[in-house]
């Protein structure tokens, strides 16, 4: 998925930007959109993924932006077959389930056949859910912003938008549940020869691995 930000705010300076004084090592800024992908925005600059207390802050920004729902389905969308796509999948997997939190492995809609914003609309329907976090890989324009920074929205996802297949948007306004989206550049658009190439971490596998177990960490603790 790609967030209406696309993770480029790392580089640029955005005027209607705000920073939170979160945490002394990690700079939190929120954007508040409106129009196209209309919600709050976080974007979250630490100087590693491994860094200590990168979860308190992830944690943090959950609880801001989803507040205390009484029950959480945690969608990991994605390819688990496609390294840099898997990130929602591994982060589904890597959560136990409980009475509050729910996890779903939607699949790929070219694969299922099945509408993922659907699937995710009768999942969280059938087990009274009142908030989705869809967990997904992002996709930014610039190979230098992979793996740079975490990105959370209230404003919902589209799906496909970060490789060029736009489908129905999993929102509120689509489904009728408040969905957080949260993820990670892991996959960076470049011009090579006039082509539009696709571009990964070299360890792609380990980094989405660590980033996976973070998010499921974070949110087994925010709610």
């Amino acid at each position: 998925m790609s967030l209406p930000l696309a993770i480029e705010a790392y580089d640029t300076p955005n005027p209607t930007g705000k920073s939170l004084p979160w945490h002394n090592q990690v700079e939190v800024i929120r954007h508040d959109r409106r129009g196209e992908g209309e919600g709050m925005y976080l974007t979250l600059k630490p100087p590693t993924m491994e860094m200590a207390g990168l979860e308190r802050v992830i944690v943090k920004a959950l609880r801001h932006l989803g507040g205390s729902p009484r029950r959480v389905l945690v969608a990991g969308l994605g390819n688990g077959e496609v390294a840099a796509d898997s990130l929602g999948v591994l982060t589904a997997k890597s959560l136990s389930p409980t009475d509050r939190i729910k996890t779903l492995v939607t699949g790929v809609e070219s694969k299922t056949g099945l509408p993922t914003a659907k699937v995710v609309q009768a999942v969280a329907g059938a087990f009274d859910c009142d908030l989705v976090l869809a967990v997904d890989t992002l996709a930014c324009s610039s190979p230098k912003n992979l793996v740079r920074t975490i990105q959370l929205s209230d404003g919902g996802v589209e799906l496909g938008r970060g490789v060029g297949n736009r489908r129905h948007p999993l929102s509120k306004e689509g489904i009728g549940i408040p969905v957080l989206a949260l993820g990670v550049p892991m996959i960076a658009h470049t011009d090579l020869y006039n082509e539009d190439v696709c571009v990964t971490p070299t360890d792609v596998e380990r980094v989405v691995g660590k980033v996976a177990d973070l998010f499921a960490t974070a949110i087994a603790r925010a709610w």
